[in-house]
């Protein structure tokens, strides 16, 4: 840690929780301000500006949990409201860029090119509430004259943060237990199936959303070694959710197909995805076993600098 850093993590450190809480919230949610614009207009340039958007939407909602004793009940509880209509305004269009993305990467578009234009179409139907809003929550102010009367308001002494305001270190140390605790339940409790996946899915990414507003009240080796594992963890579920996602949809238009030339697509679609999710699950439970004490115990002594109770 350079000196520049050092110095900052003690001012950091030594904040009162109102404080910093204001700071890291505004952070937050100017982020999913800024990445409005280009998730409305850019989509079809990159796919990435909505996975930008939905992601700092899913930040914002992190830190608004995390944050709750600090922030007004009613202000807090439209704004998280508004940031799950945001991300809820993402995931249909994410769902259908990732399956247009897999369609590509089995090497299957040009034999399969009705099917890929019919899902082109649907993304474009699907780019409409993203639109909306751009022009309801950004370009009409709303969401700045929200995030603004929110901010304002951030302060200890509610009737969940009683007693005398700690500093933001002891504060948030406390705060992480909570998704600390739910993550190691779920790691602990050796998943295998999609639904247990992805719950450790949920709540690893979670942690790690919390983790990023923890500053010094974890330790920098601790949060450095749970970041990694967090990191890897999520990229393995990541491509496991996708392709599960894709075959269940697959399935779905399967059923559906009448004509005997769509049904074959879809069959080549998904068998290619059959063997996808083979592989997926294989490369996770290799990596899954290449970690230190088989990955559960080393991720247990990682969370151990959280979980410890400020004296």
């Amino acid at each position: 840690m350079t000196t520049a850093q050092l110095a900052k993590s003690k001012r950091t450190s030594g904040r009162r929780a109102a404080v910093e809480a204001a700071k890291v919230l505004r952070q937050r949610l100017h982020e999913v301000r800024d990445r409005i614009e280009p998730a409305a207009v850019e989509w079809k340039k990159s796919k990435e500006p909505v996975h930008r958007l939905r992601v700092a939407a899913r930040r914002a909602v992190a830190a608004l949990d995390l944050l709750e004793p600090l922030l007004p009940r009613r202000k807090a509880r439209r704004m998280r409201r508004m940031m799950q209509k945001i991300r809820r305004a993402c995931d249909a269009a994410r769902d259908r860029d990732v399956l247009l993305a897999r369609i590509e990467q089995h090497g299957l578009r040009h034999g399969h090119a009705a099917l890929f234009r019919h899902l082109s179409a649907e993304r474009r139907r699907q780019q409409q509430p993203i639109v909306a809003i751009c022009r309801d929550l950004l370009r009409s102010g709303r969401l700045e004259r929200r995030t603004k009367k929110l901010l304002a308001r951030v302060r200890w002494g509610r009737p969940d943060a009683p007693g005398r305001e700690p500093s933001y270190t002891k504060f948030i140390r406390q705060r992480l237990q909570r998704p600390a605790e739910r993550f190691q339940q779920a790691l602990c409790g050796k998943p295998t199936s999609s639904k247990s996946l992805h719950q450790l899915r949920i709540r690893g990414k979670r942690l790690r959303y919390a983790l990023e507003l923890a500053g010094s009240a974890v330790s920098r080796p601790n949060r450095e070694r749970l970041d990694t594992l967090l990191r890897q963890l999520q990229d393995h579920l990541g491509e496991i959710n996708d392709s599960t996602m894709a075959r269940q949809e697959l399935r779905r238009r399967l059923a559906l197909a009448e004509k005997s030339s769509a049904a074959a697509h879809l069959k080549r679609l998904l068998s290619a995805e059959d063997g996808a999710l083979k592989a997926a699950r294989k490369a996770f439970a290799t990596w899954e076993a290449r970690q230190p004490m088989s990955g559960h115990e080393s991720a247990v002594i990682a969370l151990s600098g959280i979980r410890r109770t400020p004296k």
